[in-house]
Parts: structure tokens; C-alpha cells; sequence
């Protein structure tokens, strides 16, 4: 299990959150300020502060990280044995 701050994630450019993409691993994002839009797997919807979000391996997504968006992503591994969700939920 690997944890990042989600304004280091895009730290590298905002194209490294914004464009879609999947992981191979199951990802949850923790917003814990801010506010903006995510997609997931083709549907689109706001998040605000105190947003969790749950994502498969696999599965596209792509998120808009502003200024003043902050909060943890936590990166679960592939071969993860803690029981997790079966879909991906916001």
C-alpha cells in the first residue's frame, strides 16, 4: 500500500490526473478540501470536501485538481488481500 498527497499527483502536470486513465491497482481518493469534477468509468459528478472515492484496477478515470483542492490517495497494490469493494463508488 502506497499513500500520495493528491496535489503531488499532479505535480508533474495537471495532464497526469485530468487525462483518463487506469491503474492496475484499486485506488481511493480521500478529498479532504477543495472542489471539482472527476469521471470514473464514463460518468462524471462533483466532488467537495470530505469526498471519498473508490476505483478499481482498470477502470478510467480522470479528475481536475485545482489550487485549492488537497486530500490522499491511497494506492492499494495488485495483489492486495484486504476485502474491498467489487465496483468502483463515489
Amino acid at each position: 500500500m502506497r499513500l500520495a498527497a493528491i496535489p503531488r499527483l499532479a505535480a508533474g502536470g495537471r495532464w497526469r490526473v485530468e487525462a483518463m486513465r487506469s491503474i492496475s491497482e484499486p485506488l481511493l481518493l480521500w478529498f479532504t478540501k477543495g472542489q471539482g469534477r472527476i469521471t470514473v468509468a464514463g460518468s462524471t459528478r462533483g466532488y467537495t470536501a470530505m469526498n471519498a472515492v473508490f476505483i478499481q484496477a482498470g477502470v478510467m478515470h480522470g479528475f481536475e485538481v485545482g489550487p485549492q483542492v488537497f486530500g490522499t490517495a491511497v494506492f492499494f497494490g495488485r495483489g492486495t488481500n484486504l476485502a474491498l469493494p467489487t465496483a468502483s463508488h463515489h
